[in-house]
């Protein structure tokens, strides 16, 4: 018997599909570990929150210093002072949504397939990159 008259076993099409969503599962219970911590603690208010390591070290800010004060304004409603103490993370927090519909939605629609692609392209690595050194360096100087 060749190898081409051999029985394939093929799976249902979408079997591994899971697994296409399995980081984006992770993300979503770790944001909802947040709300539900940050819905009942005022990071400000006690003492286990983690502080900045670089922050005591060096007196400067990191990308992330004020996220979770910031996650809990955001929690209670509270854009414009979750703003005030950290901006990326509102903007993360939109960009995490565009990548989690361009995936949905990439799909059926030409505009969220592009955006999808941009999304898993280097170019998009690296101007995140350079995005995340710029606001480190601008946050110190401002």
């Amino acid at each position: 018997m060749m190898q081409a008259d051999l029985p394939t076993k093929k799976g249902a099409p979408h079997a591994n599909a899971w697994k296409r969503w399995l980081p984006w599962i992770g993300i979503g219970l770790m944001l909802l570990g947040a709300f539900v911590l940050l819905l009942f603690i005022d990071p400000t208010k006690v003492p286990f929150f983690p502080q900045c390591i670089f922050r005591k070290l060096t007196g400067w800010y990191c990308p992330g210093c004020g996220t979770a004060r910031g996650v809990y304004q955001l929690v209670h409603g509270n854009i414009v002072q979750a703003w005030y103490f950290n901006p990326a993370l509102i903007i993360g927090l939109l960009l995490l949504t565009m990548m989690f519909f361009s995936e949905l939605l990439g799909a059926r629609y030409a505009f969220w397939c592009r955006l999808s692609r941009f999304f898993s392209s280097s170019l998009f690595a690296y101007l995140l990159l350079a995005t995340i050194i710029l606001w480190w360096i601008l946050r110190n100087i401002l």
